[in-house]
């Protein structure tokens, strides 16, 4: 089951952790935790922590995909970070590196994938 962590704001953003799976059974309450952060903050910058999730299905790129749309039609962006491993794999293929900004972890801290 995902969560996420406490927003925390700083100079044009709000960055939210996030841990766990990003699946169907979690999607929609993530989407609603984020929409309010985003209707919270309406002159900030979405930045999303994945350090802390350890898979991601087509129901977690949908939920991700969805927030950097309504930010983009707001003239705002979204901007991943902390993301390693089989996360990074996922968003790789799936062409998130080509449409938003994507962060990996360093390659000393990157958790080991089987790979």
């Amino acid at each position: 089951m995902a969560q996420i962590g406490r927003p925390e704001v700083e100079a044009g953003t709000v960055s939210v952790p996030i841990g766990g799976t990003l699946d169907l059974s979690a999607v929609g309450r993530l989407r609603d935790q984020l929409d309010d952060v985003i209707d919270r903050f309406p002159e900030r910058d979405l930045v999303l922590d994945l350090a802390g999730v350890d898979f991601i299905d087509s129901s977690g790129l949908g939920l991700i995909l969805g927030r950097f749309r309504r930010l983009e039609a707001a003239g705002r962006r979204l901007k991943l970070v902390g993301v390693g491993g089989p996360v990074e794999k996922v968003l790789r293929l799936s062409g998130f590196h080509g449409i938003m900004e994507v962060e990996a972890l360093p390659r000393a801290i990157r958790p080991t994938d089987g790979a």
